[in-house]
C-alpha cells in the first residue's frame, strides 16, 4: 500500500512542476523581495540626498565647535563667508545660512524651502550645548564641574524595571519578523490552498474518480494526493534555500555586502526560530486539508474556487490578530489565540518578542497544533473517502450539511 501511496504523490508532484503556473508561484516572492530591497535602498538614498546642507556664518571657533558636534539632520558648509553663502543658496548649492552672534545668545536661519523640525531641533540643541560650554568656560567652571552640575538625578526604581533601547530594539525586530512570517505564510497558504482544491475537486469533477479508486482505496489515495502537495512545498522551500546559498557565496564577487542584516534581528532566539517554523509548518497541513475537506464536498469544477474561499478568508484574521498581541500580549484574547492552532502562528511569536511565555507555552502550543493537524487529517480522510462517489447539484453549504445528517441519522442506526 505504501508503494502505491508514494506513486500517487510522486505523480501530483511531477504534474505540477511541470507547469509555468508552479514556477511563477516560486519566483513571485522573490520578485516581491527584489523591488522592496530596491526601494528601500531608493528610499535611503532620497533620504540622504534630502538632507540639508547649511552654512554657518559665525567666528571660526564656533563654527569648528558645530562641526565636531557632528550633527545627523543637516551637513554643514565649508563656506563661512556671508556673500559666498548666499550665491550658493541662489543656486541651490546649499539649502540655508545661519548667523551666529559672538556671544551665541542669538541666531538668524533663512532658507530656500522649509526645513524639517527635525533640522531646527537639533541646531537649538547644538547651540545651546554650545552656549553652556563657553559660559562655562567664562565661570572657570571645569568641565568635571559642568558636567556634575548638569547631570540629571538618579532614581533608583524598586519596582518594575522598564525596558532599555536595546530591549526595545531586540522586540521591534522580532515583530517584524512575526509580521513578515505572517504575510509570506498567507501567500504561501493561498497557493497551496488552491493547488489542493484543484487536486481534490477536478478528478471528482470529471467523473474519473471511480476508475481510479477501483485500483487504490479512497484513503489511500488522498494520503498520496496530501504528500504530494507536502513535497511541492518542500520543493519549493528548497529552491528559496538553494538560491540564498548562491547569493550569498556571490554577492562577496560584486563586493557587495551580507545578503541579510543580522545585526537587525538580533532578537531572535532558538525558541522563537523553533516556534515560527514548527507552527507555521503545521499550520500550512491544517489549512490544506481544511480546504480538501470543503473541495470533499464538491461536485463540479467550478465551485472548486467557492470552497477554497472560505478557508483563505479565515487566513486573515490571524494576520490582523497579530497587531494586537503586539500592543496586548497578555490580554486573554491573545493568550487563548496564542494556543489555538488555527491562529498560534501568528500570536505566539508575537508573545515570545514581549518576553511574556517561556518554553513550556511553546510546547503546549506546538502539541495542540500538532494534535489538531492529525485530528483534521483524519477528518479529511474520512470526509474524502464518505464523498468520493457523493453527488450533487446542491451549494456547498447545504452539500455540507445533508452528509452531516446523513452522517448523523446512519449513527442513530448503527446504535439501534
Amino acid at each position: 500500500m505504501i508503494h502505491k501511496i508514494l506513486a500517487v504523490a510522486r505523480q501530483v508532484f511531477l504534474q505540477k512542476i511541470t507547469k509555468l503556473s508552479y514556477f511563477w508561484m516560486i519566483l513571485l516572492p522573490i520578485l516581491l523581495i527584489i523591488v522592496s530591497v530596491c526601494f528601500q535602498q531608493y528610499s535611503q538614498k532620497q533620504t540622504s540626498q534630502s538632507t540639508p546642507t547649511i552654512a554657518v556664518i559665525s567666528n571660526n571657533s564656533i563654527s569648528s565647535a558645530l562641526a565636531k558636534q557632528k550633527p545627523t539632520n543637516y551637513k554643514l558648509s565649508d563656506v563661512h563667508s556671508n556673500d559666498a553663502a548666499k550665491v550658493l543658496m541662489k543656486d541651490q548649492s546649499i539649502d540655508a545660512i545661519l548667523k551666529i552672534s559672538d556671544d551665541i545668545e542669538s541666531a538668524f536661519i533663512s532658507s530656500n524651502k522649509e526645513l524639517p523640525s527635525s533640522v531646527t531641533d537639533e541646531l537649538q540643541t547644538n547651540l545651546t550645548q554650545l552656549k553652556v560650554t563657553c559660559k562655562a568656560s567664562q565661570l572657570n567652571l571645569s568641565n568635571s564641574d559642568l558636567n556634575d552640575l548638569l547631570s540629571p538625578v538618579k532614581i533608583k526604581n524598586t519596582g518594575k524595571q522598564s525596558t532599555t533601547l536595546e530591549e526595545k530594539e531586540k522586540k521591534e525586530s522580532t515583530q517584524n519578523v512575526s509580521q513578515f512570517v505572517t504575510i509570506v505564510l498567507f501567500f504561501f497558504l493561498t497557493s497551496y490552498i488552491t493547488i489542493t482544491g484543484s487536486e481534490i475537486g477536478k478528478e471528482k469533477g470529471h467523473h474519473i474518480l471511480q476508475s481510479v479508486l477501483s485500483a487504490i482505496p479512497a484513503r489511500a489515495y488522498f494520503t498520496g494526493k496530501l504528500l504530494g502537495i507536502i513535497y511541492l512545498i518542500a520543493f519549493q522551500f528548497g529552491i528559496y534555500l538553494i538560491l540564498y546559498g548562491l547569493a550569498v557565496a556571490i554577492l562577496p564577487l560584486f563586493h557587495q555586502g551580507q545578503l541579510l542584516d543580522w545585526s537587525s534581528i538580533q532578537g531572535i532566539t532558538p525558541l522563537y526560530i523553533t516556534a515560527v517554523i514548527v507552527l507555521s509548518l503545521l499550520t500550512m497541513l491544517i489549512y490544506i486539508m481544511l480546504s480538501a475537506i470543503l473541495a470533499s464536498f464538491v461536485s463540479r469544477i467550478e465551485d472548486v474556487s467557492q470552497a477554497t474561499s472560505g478557508v483563505t478568508t479565515v487566513l486573515i484574521l490571524p494576520y490582523f490578530f497579530s497587531f494586537f498581541a503586539q500592543t496586548q500580549p497578555n490580554n486573554i484574547i491573545t493568550i487563548i489565540l496564542s494556543y489555538f492552532p488555527f491562529t498560534s502562528y501568528a500570536i505566539m511569536p508575537s508573545r515570545i518578542a514581549n518576553g511574556v511565555v517561556g518554553f513550556s507555552s511553546v510546547v503546549i502550543s506546538i502539541v495542540l497544533a500538532a494534535i489538531t493537524a492529525f485530528l483534521v487529517y483524519r477528518l479529511a480522510a474520512v470526509t474524502y473517502e464518505r464523498n468520493a462517489f457523493s453527488y450533487s447539484k446542491k451549494r456547498l453549504i447545504q452539500s455540507v450539511i445533508t452528509s452531516s445528517k446523513n452522517k448523523l441519522f446512519s449513527n442513530k442506526q448503527a446504535k439501534k
